[in-house]
């Protein structure tokens, strides 16, 4: 059995000729259903869609850098001897180490959808523009699908720029 990959945004899939918003390795969001992983949700059971974002802290990774700066300048203030290239490298050691951290700690976007009158986390990545277009094609397919709550405000929904305009007239 051959597959047909469908490209985000067309008309028609292979399936019973249902529309598909996105569709990629990981997600496929048509006109009746969101599919996650192996998670599947009726869009007639989705309400809205919204996204959420984690900002890191990196309070202990600042922390171990200006531990590592002072200990970088006091191992210095001196004349080398052995202490002092200890102080040398553990410095720069704590500096590495805090630069390291503060850099691989990324910020966050889950996408959260309210099925039921439940909010259930759809998926959780690194890559905002990724986030915001599942966000916006399942705003899309609800809409589509005719389950617009009055309540919701269209950013919640997840609406492009170019929907939310077509609600505000």
């Amino acid at each position: 059995m051959s597959q047909t990959h469908v490209e985000s945004g067309s008309e028609f899939s292979g399936r019973a000729h249902e529309r598909i918003f996105l569709n990629d390795s990981r997600v496929q969001i048509s006109r009746s259903e969101v599919v996650v992983d192996a998670a599947a949700f009726a869009v007639a059971d989705i309400r809205f869609a919204r996204l959420s974002t984690a900002v890191p802290r990196r309070t202990y990774a600042i922390s171990a850098i200006a531990v590592g700066v002072v200990t970088l300048v006091f191992g210095l203030n001196r004349h080398l001897d052995r202490i002092d290239l200890s102080l040398l490298t553990a410095g720069a050691g704590l500096l590495g180490l805090g630069l390291i951290t503060a850099l691989a700690r990324r910020t966050t976007y889950s996408v959260l959808v309210n099925v039921n009158g439940n909010e259930v986390c759809l998926l959780t990545t690194t890559k905002a523009k990724y986030a915001h277009a599942i966000v916006d094609a399942v705003g899309e397919a609800v809409i589509e699908r005719g389950q617009y709550v009055s309540e919701a405000p269209p950013a919640q929904l997840g609406l492009s720029s170019a929907m939310r305009a077509q609600f505000q007239r």
